[in-house]
């Protein structure tokens, strides 16, 4: 690393020190990648792939430096993620996420149009707050459920598919929280760089491309499908 002005800046030229490292990260994080992509299959949890790919890398690559490797490791970010997930399975035990499924059924009155518009929009906002796999998860049953109550006015579900996917992949860039991108982004941020950005700072901008993100995809679902 080196110093410009008051910035730190990383140069990635020295990122890499040892190229048969490099190798083998690539080869483990493609044999994880499969992994998760089979996991069904195969009968295993994903927490169990990560975990042994993670003990893997550390045996071929730092076998003599344990201690060093963990304390280079985000604790705070994982420790975040292990409170959201926790929260997030009360909300999906508790049935609020089925809750509001449910509601958005009932305030689309049948009309496939205002339905598409309803997922699309509810499904952004939630996913701001809340992880957007459980709610994908809960809302994927819902509506097929949709196709069964009503099969003339929901006989095609790609566009409510297509709602689905926008409204919880875009949901994310509304709050800090709301991917993990955003959480490891900002935990980087605050141990290179010292600066750190509030769920407030980060928010007043995020609900603008939020509200913009959705506004393009509502009209996109409207005119297209």
């Amino acid at each position: 690393t080196k110093r410009i002005g008051s910035e730190l800046l990383l140069q990635t030229e020295s990122a890499i020190t040892n190229k048969k490292h490099f190798y083998i990260s690539i080869a483990l994080l493609c044999i994880a990648i499969v992994l998760f992509i089979l996991q069904k299959s195969l009968g295993i949890e994903s927490s169990f792939i990560a975990l042994m790919i993670a003990s893997i890398a550390m045996l071929l690559i730092r076998p003599k430096e344990v201690e060093k490797t963990l304390e280079e490791v985000e604790w705070s970010t994982i420790l975040f993620f292990v409170g959201l997930f926790i929260m997030v399975g009360a909300l999906e035990e508790t049935g609020f996420l089925e809750y509001l499924a449910k509601h958005i059924l009932a305030l689309s009155r049948g009309s496939f149009q205002l339905a598409k518009v309803f997922v699309v929009n509810v499904s952004g906002f939630a996913s701001a707050f809340v992880d957007n796999i459980p709610y994908t998860a809960t809302m994927i049953p819902v509506i097929e459920s949709m196709q069964k109550l009503d099969p003339q006015t929901f006989g095609n579900l790609e566009p409510m598919w297509w709602a689905l996917s926008l409204g919880a992949c875009l949901g994310g860039n509304g709050t800090a929280i709301g991917a993990s991108a955003n959480v490891i982004g900002l935990a980087l941020l605050k141990k290179y760089y010292n600066k750190q950005i509030s769920f407030l700072q980060f928010f007043k901008y995020g609900i603008v491309v939020l509200i913009v993100s959705l506004a393009i995809s509502t009209a996109f679902l409207v005119v297209f499908f």
